[in-house]
This record gives C-alpha cells, sequence and structure tokens, in this order.
C-alpha cells in the first residue's frame, strides 16, 4: 500500500515595480536635488546678466547725456567767447558798438553743433530775444509758457541771473517722434557787460 504525501501549498507574494530600496530612494533625491541646483544656478546667471545689461545701459545714458550736456556747454562758451571778441574789436575803435552786436547776433544765430543740428540764442535780461534761427529779433518772450504754464525763459535767465551760468528744464510746446511734450535740457551763461544771455538745450528723449 502506497503513501501520499502531501505539501503544504507555497504562497508567492507580488513585489510592486514601484517600490525603491532606500539607496534608490536616496539616489533619486539627490538627483532631483542636483537638476534644483543647476536650475537655480542657471537663474542666477540669468539674474546677474539682466543686471548688468541693465546697469550698462544706464552707464551708457549717463555717459551719452554727459557728452552731449558737454557739447552743449561748450557751444555756449564759444558763443559768449564771440559777444568777447566783437566787443573788444568796438572797445578798440576798430568797429562802433552797435556794429559790434550786430555781428556778434549774427554769427550766434548762425551757429551750429552737434549731428542733429542744434543751435543757440541770445536774449536780454529783461526777456527781449536778439538772436534766434526762428524768432524775430526783440520779440518779447516774457509770457512764453511750455505745454505745462512754465514761464520758459523766465526759468532760462533765472538758471543763470546770480551765478553767471546755469541749467534748466522744459516742455517743448513741439512734438518729437512719439513724444507730445518732449523734455529740453538748457545750459545758459551771461555776458554782463551787454546784460545778454546764451543759451541752447537738447532734447533729452533723443539720450536713450
Amino acid at each position: 500500500m502506497s503513501t501520499i504525501i502531501t505539501q503544504p501549498p507555497v504562497a508567492f507574494t507580488k513585489t510592486s515595480s514601484t517600490e525603491h530600496s532606500p539607496a534608490e530612494a536616496k539616489l533619486g533625491m539627490s538627483a532631483l536635488s542636483l537638476r534644483r541646483q543647476r536650475l537655480m544656478g542657471v537663474a542666477v546667471l540669468w539674474l546677474i546678466l539682466v543686471i548688468m545689461i541693465t546697469v550698462n545701459a544706464l552707464q551708457s545714458r549717463a555717459l551719452l547725456h554727459h557728452e552731449r550736456e558737454q557739447r552743449m556747454v561748450t557751444a555756449v562758451n564759444i558763443a559768449v567767447s564771440t559777444l568777447e571778441h566783437f566787443d573788444e574789436r568796438a572797445r578798440q575803435g576798430q568797429i562802433s558798438l552797435e556794429e559790434a552786436k550786430t555781428l556778434a547776433f549774427e554769427t550766434i544765430r548762425d551757429m551750429r553743433f552737434g549731428k542733429d543740428d542744434n543751435y543757440l540764442f541770445a536774449l536780454t535780461g529783461d526777456l527781449k530775444m536778439l538772436a534766434h534761427p526762428k524768432r524775430p529779433p526783440g520779440q518779447d518772450l516774457s509770457q512764453v509758457t511750455d505745454p505745462q504754464g512754465k514761464l520758459i525763459f523766465h526759468s532760462i535767465l533765472d538758471s543763470a541771473r546770480s551765478t553767471g551760468a546755469g541749467f534748466t528744464d522744459y516742455r517743448s510746446n513741439f512734438a518729437r517722434g512719439n513724444d507730445a511734450m518732449p523734455l529740453v535740457h538748457t545750459y545758459t551763461e551771461a555776458y554782463a557787460p551787454w546784460d545778454v544771455y546764451v543759451s541752447s538745450g537738447i532734447f533729452m528723449g533723443d539720450i536713450s
């Protein structure tokens, strides 16, 4: 008689493919952390680059403003020297004082500087035009205002009356490009013997 031996059933446990060992999980976290560090590093580099570009742009604009301003100041200085030249000729008796003023103001009216063909003008201490490429001699300037109501030529005289020279700003009454009221930066210098003020301006919108 044969004997049948029965064995207990073997239980099989299904292991999920998504489960990882602690070492694998740690490795995954390290890789994720490294990617984050790289992304943060790239972001910081871009931020530094943007800051550098902004700073360079501001420095370039400031340098351009300074250069334009210096050209304007130099042009006004030359114009005042022109007044001194003709005044000296009159003092030496070479020409009359009236002739000296006429020649000086005509010279200033025709002077230009810079690539934008900037001009100069001269006015008296009581706000009468003496030389200007577009305004007639003798024009009363006392009530000329900018679009914001600022008395333009009063402001110009005030900038130089006490110190002999100075800067001031106002808004132009004439549109320039897309700017309906462009800002004008002016420099003015006095020539006391004739009670004359020579001035010029640059459009700030041109400096960008």
